[in-house]
């Protein structure tokens, strides 16, 4: 993966090295997407908490009549919202 800001803060950037928390980002940020995908862009289940994405079924389990909180951004029109959010992984090439 390559990211933009990989040599951010590096006086020489034909030396060896990098910052690598925006790669770690990047990352993560794919593998949320994928997440997403699989679940037609509903972000509805990443709001039981401040869990990892993996750990979501888990809180479901816990919890079963929680109603999370929704944002307005998804709520008011979750259609446009995954059709905004299936774009941005295609113009980033998120796809396997």
């Amino acid at each position: 993966m390559v990211t933009i800001r990989q040599k951010r803060g590096l006086t020489d950037t034909s030396h060896p090295g990098g910052y690598s928390k925006d790669l770690v980002y990047f990352a993560g940020m794919i593998e949320v997407w994928r997440w997403l995908k699989e679940r037609n862009f509903n972000p509805s289940d990443l709001y039981f908490g401040k869990i990892s994405f993996k750990d979501v079924q888990k809180a479901i389990e816990m919890n079963p009549e929680f109603e999370p909180k929704l944002p307005s951004f998804f709520s008011i029109n979750p259609v446009q919202y995954a059709a905004e959010i299936e774009k941005i992984g295609e113009e980033n090439q998120f796809k396997r």
